[in-house]
């Protein structure tokens, strides 16, 4: 089993996994995390208006990703696949950021 916690939280998760699990000995490894730096713009897409997260890598857009759960709500209030919301949804986001 593997399971990630903020370092300050590692003796509680320790216990817990000996308390509810058959472990009798627990290994963990500190690590690090290196994140794109990331804002939150509301494009309009032909699905409506829509919160998207953008990452960039040296000032350049390199992801576009759409909420997901707004993407849930559009296809539920359109009868549609949530699949195919996503989709259109991303490829929207990506030319609208370019």
């Amino acid at each position: 089993m593997t399971a990630l916690c903020e370092p300050g939280a590692v003796t509680d998760l320790t216990r817990a996994c000996f308390a509810e699990s058959t472990t009798i000995g627990v290994r963990w490894t500190a690590y690090q995390c290196h994140r794109l730096p990331r804002e939150m713009v509301t494009l309009q897409t032909a699905l409506g208006p829509l919160a998207f997260k953008v990452s960039r890598l040296d000032g350049r857009v390199v992801t576009v990703t759409p909420e997901f759960e707004e993407v849930k709500q559009i296809a539920r209030n359109n009868r549609l696949a949530v699949r195919d919301v996503l989709e259109q949804a991303r490829a929207e986001g990506r030319r609208l950021m370019s």
